[in-house]
């Protein structure tokens, strides 16, 4: 099995308590290889992050008092994206929209 499958499989389970030594080593590993990788999104459709290396996010953060829901929305075309993130707070909606650009030599 890739470790990209292994990856993928161990994230669509729900059995995951972060942190993971396992899961930032595969993470670093596909980070690092030089397989090219073109992103595909389904426009208008809403994100969740299953696991992430690093700080937990601000709009994770506002949403934990109110159980509310959180995500990215990507749209991604000829090495330009655009992310929208958004955040419930109770009542309250929060989003904050950004630019991203391939890597040179990436797409």
């Amino acid at each position: 099995m890739t470790d990209a499958r292994r990856l993928a499989l161990t994230l669509s389970s729900g059995h995951l308590h972060p942190p993971a030594p396992e899961i930032d080593t595969l993470l670093h590993t596909l980070l690092t290889s030089p397989t090219p990788h073109t992103p595909q999104f389904s426009p208008g459709t809403l994100y969740y992050t299953a696991y992430r290396l690093g700080p937990t996010p601000l709009w994770e953060l506002l949403t934990r008092p109110f159980n509310g829901r959180q995500g990215q929305e990507y749209n991604y075309n000829h090495g330009v994206g655009t992310v929208l993130n958004y955040a419930e707070l109770g009542p309250m909606h929060v989003r904050a929209r950004g630019t991203f650009e391939a890597e040179p030599g990436g797409e």
